[in-house]
């Protein structure tokens, strides 16, 4: 992206200090909207730990999605900091661990996960390294990218140039997600997300909610995106988003008509 482009995206975001925990939007299931024209954007489901990565002029940590620091537990990861090393960033993405055919396995990353004496996590990391899938920034040099839309967001992203020995950044399609799902239901994926390309109105997200609550189905998971503790009366960005599952895949983990009611109350992954 031309430098000048790039400012004028950077510039309509609101300036801010940069946040120190923030909760990943979740995305809750759901089928191929019925408008499947260039309104959506769809990125494949990668099967992993999600984890927000905080790069801070050469200072890198990580949070799990419940703001547990994971940092340590992925030493493999830490090179990107100095990737960044001139920049302040949010990055938004999965933590995974690909199988010898280039697919992300849940189960091989579940023998990283809890380690904490340094010695087995080394050890863990030479047998089974990690990937870090970044897909969405939410935080740029002092600016609340977050505010941003989809498209705008994903531009400053790719501006960035994360492709690393263990991270990436991976494409997405605008439109056309009966293809993507079908090629992911071929390939043994677990799906794929649809995000909105644009947010929606404060009264069409109210509306949603609204909606949600009264007619949600069980295991529909719902998200709001804002930074833990921010001041009050904090603008909140309140947009849709869907995981989309191939039929032979069964339901997400958690998120069977068991999952408690709580992991219910949420809306949206933009």
């Amino acid at each position: 992206m031309p430098e000048t482009k790039r400012e004028s995206t950077l510039e309509q975001a609101p300036r801010e200090e940069m946040p120190s925990r923030l909760e990943p939007m979740l995305a809750k299931p759901g089928r191929i909207p019925e408008s499947d024209s260039g309104d959506w954007a769809y990125e494949i489901k990668w099967d992993g730990i999600r984890a927000l990565g905080y790069a801070d002029h050469g200072r890198w940590s990580m949070l799990s999605r419940r703001l547990e620091d994971v940092t340590a537990r992925y030493p493999e990861l830490a090179p990107l900091g100095e990737a960044l090393a001139d920049r302040a960033a949010i990055l938004d993405g999965e933590v995974v661990a690909l199988d010898t055919d280039g697919k992300p396995r849940f189960q091989l990353i579940q023998s990283r996960m809890g380690l904490t004496a340094p010695a087995a996590i080394s050890a863990r990391a030479t047998q089974t390294p990690v990937d870090y899938v970044i897909f969405d920034l939410l935080h740029l040099d002092g600016h609340r990218v977050r505010d941003l839309t989809y498209l705008q967001r994903r531009e400053l992203l790719e501006e960035l140039g994360l492709e690393g020995p263990r991270w990436r950044t991976p494409r997405y399609r605008q439109g056309g997600g009966a293809g993507l799902l079908e090629a992911a239901r071929r390939q043994g994926l677990e799906g794929i997300v649809a995000k909105r390309r644009q947010p929606l109105s404060a009264r069409q997200a109210q509306r949603r909610v609204d909606q949600g609550a009264r007619l949600a189905p069980p295991g529909v998971r719902d998200r709001r995106l804002h930074p833990r503790g921010g001041p009050a009366g904090q603008s909140r960005r309140l947009t849709a988003g869907r995981l989309l599952r191939p039929p032979c895949l069964g339901a997400p983990r958690g998120r069977g008509p068991d999952a408690p009611l709580r992991r219910r109350r949420r809306l949206g992954a933009d």
